[in-house]
């Protein structure tokens, strides 16, 4: 199944290296003008698409090179490349710093900046500088609630995690509207339990407890704190082999005070603000 739609994802790709607008239903956010962009651009090909499949084959790659697919896995890997050295080359605009939504340039989203970022498009050392200007720019389309997932993730990688909590206005009007589910988007929402919209789920523990697997199969775990205007923050992460705690206060000047409680038999580590710490299985005190 994984191989049938990355070979046809594949097909997709055009003369100029990008993957273009695509047939059928063809999703990129809630309120994202797909049509109305394609129409202005001469050239049909996408960052956003591009992007994204890079996205996934820099993802695929390491699962397949795990079950011994390793051509498939460098074939994956030279593709990803490919669509990212296109998209630089034909989508980024220097004037502006930005990733445009087609080569013509004159659309800009923050959906295709973050994805530049999850997908190293862009120099790590810019990253951050992206992502600031990503955000700040009014004239951008922006993330609906679905896209906002990979924006979110973006922070995290360029260090931008701390800006996180500010950016969760959306789903703090879902209360206010007096919404007990997860609305599927912020124009008329419904309060339909939606999944996509659910991703404040994954990104108070994986962002502001900072609880990440540190290796494949989560055999360790890497803790990376990220509490944003926070002076506290408790949270419990479900594991295989037992949960994974975290109780965390920020001192007066910025240092890290709290517990950690991992698995048996699972060990792991914890940074904080360039500093790192070894954990071991059980409770234990952290000072950083």
């Amino acid at each position: 199944g994984i191989l049938t739609v990355f070979a046809w994802m594949a097909r997709q790709v055009d003369r100029e290296g990008l993957v273009p607008g695509l047939p059928y239903l063809d999703f990129v956010d809630s309120q994202y003008p797909r049509d109305k962009i394609l129409t202005a651009s001469e050239s049909k090909g996408m960052s956003i698409h591009s992007l994204f499949l890079a996205h996934g084959l820099d993802e695929l790659a390491p699962l397949f090179e795990h079950y011994g697919f390793g051509e498939e896995a460098a074939g994956y890997r030279q593709l990803a490349a490919k669509l990212k050295e296109a998209t630089r080359r034909l989508c980024y605009d220097p004037g502006r710093g930005l990733f445009a939504d087609t080569p013509g340039k004159k659309s800009f989203s923050q959906h295709a900046n973050a994805l530049a970022v999850l997908t190293d498009a862009v120099p790590v050392a810019e990253q951050a500088a992206l992502l600031e200007k990503t955000l700040g720019d009014t004239s951008l389309v922006p993330c609906e609630l679905y896209f906002q997932f990979y924006l979110f993730n973006a922070l995290g990688k360029a260090g931008l995690g701390d800006r996180y909590l500010g950016q969760l206005q959306p789903w703090r009007n879902m209360l206010k509207d007096g919404l007990s589910t997860f609305s599927e988007w912020e124009v008329q929402p419904r309060s339909d339990c939606h999944a996509w919209s659910a991703s404040p789920n994954y990104h108070l523990l994986s962002l502001v407890c900072g609880m990440t697997p540190g290796s494949p199969g989560f055999r360790t775990v890497l803790i990376r704190p990220q509490l944003g205007s926070l002076k506290w923050v408790r949270g419990t992460l479900p594991h295989p082999d037992g949960p994974v705690s975290v109780d965390f206060k920020r001192g007066a000047k910025g240092q890290l005070n709290g517990t950690i409680t991992l698995p048996p038999g699972v060990n792991g580590k914890l940074r904080w603000q360039n500093k790192e710490l070894d954990l071991k299985p059980g409770p234990q005190v952290v000072k950083l």
